[in-house]
């Protein structure tokens, strides 16, 4: 009977190549040199006469692996850059540093309304600066409601995460001066146009 091996970081077998880069260009670099050294492991054992067919086929492979990471890594750094923007992860996902980007993004509520005998239909948006203020809004407008009883009337309040706007819209959002901001369709974050 085979015996389980341990796992985890203190189990974890002895690196071979231990890549801890922190850019794209360390990446490109890495490659760089690893492609460098396979061509004179490739030449070394072509001097010596000491490979078979299997070992040139597998150090091809690994010095073109290496060559793929490299072209594709100096593909990206030649592409403008393009400002950092928020993950689709969970709604009001946290920024590594605390703070959003300096780029313009807003926090959305989509509202849909609901009455008895008549459904549901959208009842706008909401935008706001900060996550905390769109939480607070959400428990203000709902803490009242009993988890047993359904109204015959309510607003169904969505957290639909950070969305980028415009600097217009920005602004109007700031101007209002309440932490928030209504507005009908999610164009208008691009366009800044408010009714």
């Amino acid at each position: 009977m085979a015996t389980r091996q341990p796992t985890g970081p203190k189990h974890r077998r002895k690196r071979y190549c231990d890549i801890k880069a922190t850019s794209l260009e360390e990446i490109r670099v890495t490659a760089e040199r690893h492609i460098t050294n396979i061509g004179k492991t490739l030449a070394d054992l072509i001097d010596n006469g000491d490979y078979t067919e299997s070992d040139l086929f597998y150090i091809n492979m690994f010095r073109d692996t290496w060559a793929d990471l490299r072209d594709d890594v100096t593909e990206m750094l030649a592409q403008p850059k393009k400002p950092e923007s928020p993950t689709a992860q969970s709604p009001g996902w946290p920024f590594p540093t605390g703070a959003p980007p300096k780029q313009n993004f807003v926090y959305v509520i989509q509202m849909t309304e609901s009455e008895r005998g008549w459904g549901q239909r959208p009842d706008g948006y909401l935008a706001f600066e900060n996550h905390k203020d769109l939480k607070a809004y959400i428990h203000k407008e709902t803490k009242d409601r009993k988890a047993d009883q359904v109204p015959d009337e309510y607003v169904i309040y969505d957290d639909i995460g950070i969305k980028e706007c415009c600097p217009e819209f920005m602004a109007k959002l700031q101007a209002a001066g309440r932490g928030n901001v209504y507005f009908d369709s999610l164009e208008q974050l691009k366009t800044g146009e408010l009714k």
